[in-house]
C-alpha cells in the first residue's frame, strides 16, 4: 500500500496515523523536534519523549474534565512542546487551535470568543497579552520547554495563579494501552482542529479539520512534495507560523516520515537563510519574503544541502523563481504550490516548468490526481465544459475554482452561513479563486480572488491585471506591487497601487522607462509617473490608477505572506489619490 493512502490511517485517527501506534521503546534515540531559534537554549524531544508526553497529556486532560469535542486554545511560538500538545489533546478526544504569539490581545480575546475553550495553554513569553483576556471559567495554564514545574513568578497573573501546564501530566497513564479506535463516521465528522483563516476578507472564522480530512491533507502534502531519499534522515526546517494550516500539515508530515523537524520561534528571511546553511537543511517551505531574500543574498553553496524547497500563498514574480532556481544545486526539487485551508493542497508546479500562458497569470502547475476539480461560471454558477470550448477559449476563459476531495474541511465553527456559501451542496469546497483551467491537463493559472475584483463605473477589472502589467514592464524599479479598489463618488472605486521600489536598482534610469522631467525631479516621483505611463499605455481607461500610486516601505501581509488587502484598502480610503512617497504601509 502507497505512503499516501488513507487507509493507512486505520481506525486509530490521525494520532495512530503519526505516531504509528505507541511503542515508546525503539523511537528513544531518534530526535523528533529540535530549538534551533539563535540565542534560545538548545533542545530537543526524541520520538519517544515526543509520544510518553503527549500520551500523559492526554491522560491529564481526560482526568481534569476534558470532554469528546472539548476545545484546548495553545498560545505560543513554535516552541519544543508545541507538537505534543496538540497529538495530546486530539488523542484525549478534544479539538486543538493553535494562536501565534504575534497575534494582539484583542485577536486572542476573538479566537477565545469563538471557540469557548475548556482549557487555555499559554506561553510564557506572551502571558501579559493573555491578563487582559476574559473567558467563561476555562483555567489558564503557563506553557514552557520543561515538563517539570517551576516557580518562575510568571506563573501569578492578576492575583491569580496559572499552575504550570506540568500540573496536567499524568505521570500514572498506561502509556501501553491501545490506542483509541473510532467509527469511520466518528473519523469524518468530529472537529480535531480548528484552523483560523486569515481574515483576508473580514474577522477570521475557526475552519474545522477531522481526523479524515487532516490526515488526507497530510496524505496530499506526500503526493504533491514526495521527500527524495537520503542517506540520513531527512532533516525538514519549519518556517510557518504557528497555527497555520500549513505549519501544522508540515510538521504533522515530518513526524509521519520519522524527519528530524527543526523548529524556530524567529522566522525572519535572514534567520532561515542561516538555519539552511548551518544545520544543512533537506526541504523546508520557503514564503515569498523568504525567496526574495534568498534571489539577492544566498550563494549556491548557501543551499547546497537543500533537496526539496516548496512556496505558496502569495505572488513570486518569475524572475525571483528563475533567479532561486539557478542558486538551488542539480536534482534539487523546487515547487510553487496552490491550496487552500478549506481544500488542502490542490496543484503544484515545477520551477524547471515554464510559465507559457499568453497573459502571463500566474501558473501553479497541475492539479493532483486525487483531487476534483472543476471551474464555474462566477455569474450564475455553470459549469464549465472543455467538451464545448474551443482551444483558444480555454486558455481565456476564466471562473471560480471548486474542489473537492477527502481533506475538504467540514465548514466553519458555528456560521452555517459562511458554511453555505463555501460548501455546494453536492460537497465542492469554493475556492473564491478566480482561475483559467486546461481540463484536458488539469493545469491552472490564478487569475485573482473573486472578492478582489473591483467594480469600476459598473465594469469588471482585475487587479491581478494591474499587477502583472506593473511587474513584468518595470522588474528593476518595483520589488512588489499591490492593487486594491478606494472609493470613488463618480465610478463607486477606482484602483490604488501600493508599490515597494526595489532596493537594487530603483533609480537606474536605463531599468525602466521615464518621463521627461526636469532634473529636480525626484526618483520617486519619476517612479510614480512611470507606473501610471505604464498602466496607462498598455491597459484600458478603467484600469487607470486613479486612486494613485503610493511608495510605501513594506506591504502587510497575513500569515504565510500573502498581502492584507483588507487593511490596505482602509489605508486607501485615507490617502490622496495622487500618490505619496514613504507611506509606511
Amino acid at each position: 500500500m502507497s505512503e499516501t493512502s488513507l487507509e493507512n490511517q486505520g481506525r486509530g485517527g490521525l494520532v495512530e496515523y503519526i505516531l504509528r501506534g505507541n511503542q515508546i521503546q525503539d523511537d528513544e534515540n531518534q530526535v523528533a523536534v529540535e530549538v534551533v531559534t539563535p540565542g534560545a537554549t538548545k533542545s530537543h524531544l526524541t520520538y519517544g519523549q515526543l509520544k510518553r508526553l503527549a500520551l500523559q497529556l492526554a491522560s491529564g486532560l481526560k482526568k481534569a474534565g476534558l470532554q469528546h469535542g472539548d476545545r484546548v486554545i495553545l498560545a505560543s511560538p513554535n516552541a519544543l512542546n508545541y507538537m505534543p500538545v496538540l497529538l495530546a489533546v486530539i488523542a484525549a478526544g478534544g479539538c486543538f487551535l493553535g494562536a501565534s504569539t504575534s497575534r494582539t490581545t484583542e485577536e486572542f480575546q476573538h479566537w477565545i470568543d469563538t471557540a469557548e475553550p475548556s482549557f487555555i495553554l499559554v506561553h510564557h513569553s506572551i502571558v501579559d497579552k493573555f491578563t487582559a483576556t476574559s473567558n467563561r471559567n476555562a483555567p489558564y495554564f503557563v506553557l514552557d520547554e520543561s515538563p517539570e514545574a517551576t516557580d518562575k513568578t510568571f506563573q501569578s497573573v492578576q492575583g491569580k495563579a496559572w499552575p504550570h501546564w506540568s500540573a496536567l501530566l499524568d505521570g500514572q497513564a498506561d502509556l501501553q494501552a491501545p490506542l483509541p479506535q473510532y467509527t469511520d463516521e466518528y473519523l469524518a465528522n468530529t472537529p480535531i482542529l480548528f484552523t483560523m483563516t486569515s481574515g483576508s476578507t473580514g474577522k477570521r472564522k475557526a475552519a474545522i479539520q477531522t481526523h479524515k480530512s487532516l490526515t488526507a491533507a497530510i496524505s496530499l502534502l506526500l503526493e504533491a512534495y514526495p521527500p527524495p531519499p537520503t542517506p540520513h534522515r531527512f532533516i525538514t526546517l519549519s518556517t510557518l507560523e504557528p497555527g497555520h494550516i500549513g505549519q501544522t500539515g508540515e510538521s504533522l508530515m515530518a513526524l509521519r516520515l520519522r524527519h528530524r523537524l527543526l523548529i524556530t520561534a524567529i522566522r525572519d528571511p535572514a534567520t532561515v537563510l542561516d538555519l539552511i546553511r548551518t544545520y544543512r537543511v533537506d526541504g523546508c517551505f520557503t514564503s515569498p519574503l523568504v525567496l526574495n531574500h534568498i534571489a539577492h543574498e544566498a550563494t549556491r553553496d548557501d543551499l547546497v544541502s537543500l533537496k526539496l524547497t516548496w512556496t505558496g500563498g502569495g505572488t513570486v514574480p518569475e524572475a525571483i523563481m528563475a533567479t532561486v532556481r539557478e542558486k538551488l544545486p542539480d536534482g534539487s526539487d523546487f515547487y510553487f504550490g496552490y491550496g487552500s485551508t478549506e481544500a488542502g493542497i490542490g496543484c503544484r508546479r515545477h520551477v524547471h516548468d515554464k510559465n507559457d500562458h499568453p497573459a502571463g497569470y500566474i501558473d501553479v502547475g497541475t492539479f493532483v490526481p486525487s483531487v476534483q476539480v472543476r471551474v464555474v461560471d462566477p455569474t450564475d454558477g455553470t459549469i464549465f465544459s472543455s467538451s464545448s470550448t474551443s482551444d483558444k477559449d480555454i486558455l481565456t476563459r476564466s471562473g471560480v475554482l471548486q474542489m473537492r476531495g477527502a481533506s475538504n474541511f467540514l465548514g466553519y465553527w458555528q456560521r452555517p452561513d459562511a458554511t453555505a456559501e463555501a460548501i455546494t451542496e453536492d460537497g465542492w469546497v469554493d475556492t473564491g479563486d478566480l482561475v483559467i483551467l486546461d481540463e484536458r491537463t488539469r493545469h491552472c493559472w490564478i487569475v485573482g480572488r473573486k472578492k478582489d475584483v473591483l467594480k469600476v463605473g459598473g465594469s469588471q477589472v482585475l487587479p491581478v491585471d494591474i499587477e502583472q502589467c506593473i511587474s513584468q514592464a518595470l522588474p528593476d524599479t518595483v520589488e512588489e506591487v499591490c492593487v486594491v479598489g478606494r472609493p470613488d463618488e463618480k465610478y463607486g472605486e477606482v484602483p490604488t497601487a501600493f508599490i515597494v521600489p526595489s532596493r537594487r536598482n530603483s533609480t537606474d534610469a536605463n531599468a525602466a522607462p521615464s518621463p521627461a522631467k526636469s532634473e529636480d525631479a525626484k526618483p520617486s516621483d519619476l517612479l510614480i509617473q512611470s507606473v501610471h505611463d505604464v498602466v496607462n499605455s498598455q491597459l484600458g481607461p478603467l484600469s487607470k490608477l486613479a486612486g494613485g500610486v503610493h511608495l510605501v516601505s513594506e506591504l502587510p501581509r497575513l500569515g504565510i505572506g500573502k498581502f492584507d488587502k483588507m487593511l490596505l484598502k482602509e489605508r486607501a480610503k485615507n490617502l490622496p489619490p495622487g500618490g505619496g512617497q514613504g507611506i509606511v504601509a
